[in-house]
């Protein structure tokens, strides 16, 4: 397949999906910043794999696809910054972290 070939298809799934995935991931990390990076780093993932090294790629489920691997940054975006999930799935910062503005760790943790 030729590389513009590959580009077309890249830019077809990016543009069809960009807006779900960006969507579904703020959903999930209450922070529409966080969510552009995750959703960036998630196309760029996919172009650099897609584009450079494999010469044909099938996904036959693209938002399972796309979702799986935002999630897994997102997992991993959490254990750099030593973050947990509470039991209503709201992103929240160990308390060792939040010495400095004691107004804010109540507010956290209440």
């Amino acid at each position: 397949m030729s590389t513009s070939n590959k580009f077309y298809e890249f830019e077809a799934l990016y543009r069809q999906y960009f807006h779900w995935l960006l969507n579904h991931v703020t959903y999930f990390t209450h922070d529409r910043t966080v969510a552009e990076d995750i959703t960036q780093q998630t196309f760029y993932s996919i172009y650099s794999i897609y584009y450079k090294e494999v010469d044909t790629i099938e996904v036959y489920a693209p938002k399972l696809f796309l979702l799986t691997i935002a999630r897994r940054f997102y997992i991993d975006l959490c254990r750099q910054n030593k973050t947990v999930l509470n039991k209503e799935n709201n992103l929240i910062q160990y308390q060792e972290s939040c010495f400095q503005s004691s107004e804010r760790c109540n507010e956290i943790f209440q």
